[in-house]
């Protein structure tokens, strides 16, 4: 550890006695630019038979041309197949396609932005309605960048090993240890190993929903070097996209469609049931329990022969009164909903009910009790029995 410790005291003091990293990018003013992708990349390439001539080469080393020809109206004519010739523009037409833009463009980084010991982040920020919306970044990183990044990742990833910190800690050593993280979100990711220029053919699909009919495209650029330096570069020059719309084409004729348009609703009802003491039976003669089963009974048909709603399911929930042990309330709560189940698939054979009704229980319903108690004028000392 002492041997690494020097090195990086020797790394950070050379580093200081040296000029910045990207202070030559800022004296010679390089910068990324942007141009409209050429035809040739945007379509497939033509089918030439050919270079337009016939070449033979003579005994004596020289060589002859024979150029074809055609003849229109009786005149013989020289025909020869041109190369395309490539006009970069500033503005360019756009099909939209299924409410979309496909937006594509040429990322040049000349090799005086690129070094060994600096990346390059190049961030398209798309322009709409007064709107700036960043699209996914380009970073490319020198050898020595990388190298430097790495190292910090591996000191890193041994702290954690030895000394397993907290998250708190763990972020406070990702602070000490990584100085430059890794680029995120990036569409592209390259370590340069020599200089050179590079292109990139960049596309991204950009939905026209609020768009207008023109969008606009900078790139945004910063130089990051490995002595802490950062140059932001100026903003490329803007393209221009016209979107050329099929809308004048559509037919307005009035035209209907059917649209199921789903609504859900929920019907709660609570009713009371009175069973003799330790018992499951459901009996219509204890306290008001025929009045209670045709009310059930009454909801029941009313929900499933409506016709307005498909009947998703049914839930019964049965709870006790909470004397007595608990397990044997539970036990008491759960059978009564079975046998409260059993009674009503008995008596609607034809709805369904044996597989739309699923029960649940409580052993000890206590907000029912309290209930029942703050309701019921004839007992006497109501608060203190609540609050008990």
């Amino acid at each position: 550890m002492r041997v690494n410790v020097y090195g990086w005291a020797l790394t950070v003091l050379a580093l200081a006695t040296s000029c910045s990293v990207t202070a030559p990018i800022a004296r010679r003013g390089y910068n990324a630019t942007a141009v409209h992708t050429p035809r040739t990349i945007r379509e497939q390439p033509k089918n030439n038979a050919g270079n337009g001539y016939f070449l033979n080469r003579k005994s004596d080393g020289t060589k002859e041309y024979f150029i074809p020809a055609k003849v229109i109206d009786g005149e013989r004519m020289m025909c020869l197949t041109l190369d395309e010739v490539t006009v970069v523009a500033r503005s360019r037409s756009l099909p939209e396609r299924m409410g979309c833009v496909n937006v594509d463009f040429i990322v040049t980084m000349p090799k005086g932005l690129q070094g060994n010991g600096r990346t390059v982040t190049v961030t398209p920020v798309l322009h709409r309605n007064g709107r700036r919306i960043p699209l996914q970044a380009l970073a490319i990183r020198g050898g020595l960048f990388a190298g430097v990044q790495e190292r910090d990742y591996w000191q890193y990833g041994r702290f954690l090993d030895r000394f397993v910190p907290d998250s708190l800690r763990a972020v406070r050593a990702f602070r000490r240890f990584v100085r430059y993280p890794y680029p995120k979100n990036v569409r592209l990711d390259s370590i340069v190993a020599h200089a050179a220029d590079i292109s990139c053919h960049y596309t991204q699909s950009v939905p026209t929903a609020e768009a207008g009919n023109r969008l606009r495209i900078t790139l945004e650029s910063y130089v990051t070097g490995l002595d802490g330096s950062r140059i932001d570069l100026p903003a490329s020059d803007t393209l221009e996209y016209v979107i050329s719309s099929m809308i004048s084409f559509v037919d307005t004729a009035t035209r209907y469609v059917n649209r199921v348009v789903e609504r859900y609703a929920e019907v709660e009802a609570r009713h009371r049931l009175a069973f003799q003491v330790g018992d499951t039976c459901i009996l219509d003669i204890p306290g008001d329990n025929r009045i209670q089963l045709e009310r059930i009974g009454a909801l029941m048909q009313r929900i499933t022969e409506q016709k307005e709603f498909h009947v998703d399911s049914i839930v019964l929930t049965a709870s006790s009164s909470p004397d007595g042990a608990f397990g044997r309330n539970g036990e008491l709560a759960r059978k009564r909903a079975k046998a409260l189940r059993s009674y009503l698939c008995s008596r609607f054979p034809d709805s369904g009910a044996d597989t739309l009704i699923r029960i649940r229980w409580v052993a000890e319903d206590w907000p029912e009790l309290a209930r029942l108690i703050r309701n019921d004028p004839g007992i006497g000392g109501r608060e203190k029995i609540l609050h008990l």
